[in-house]
């Protein structure tokens, strides 16, 4: 399978993510007492000389029977990811930064007693021709 730079810079965001005692897994509903994260689309900006400037949107969602459980973990993983001041460049690209956009939000309590909890993240990147002009 071929992973396109979406794909590839959210690998590159989840592997920044710390131990958070639930399962991480890549989609957009959560399992019961779990965590899903996948990007929804992006902006995209294009320069005369090829290189690029994408802003991508990141939806995190939790979804756990104890209600502060769910709203704790997405707060560590937002606080995790917007703390990185520096991101490591790639052959393919550089992250500039990541913030908040939509801040962890009570979304409704589902009939089996899980509460589910959204947010989303909005992750800037650069492609690597462009990381002169920055």
């Amino acid at each position: 399978m071929v992973l396109n730079l979406y794909d590839t810079v959210l690998n590159d965001i989840i592997s920044r993510i710390p131990e958070i005692g639930v399962p991480l897994l890549v989609g957009a509903t959560p399992a019961e007492n779990g965590v899903r994260i996948a990007w929804t689309g992006g902006e995209e900006k294009r320069y005369l000389h090829g290189a690029g400037k994408t802003t991508m949107t990141v939806v995190v969602n939790a979804k756990h029977e104890l209600q502060l459980t769910a709203l704790h973990i997405l707060g560590q993983i937002h606080t995790a990811l917007t703390s990185i001041r520096r991101f490591e460049p790639t052959a393919e690209y550089r992250i500039i930064g990541v913030q908040t956009q939509s801040a962890p939000a009570f979304a409704g309590r589902e009939k089996s007693g899980q509460w589910v909890y959204v947010s989303s993240l909005a992750v800037t990147f650069a492609t690597n021709r462009q990381e002169e002009t920055l």
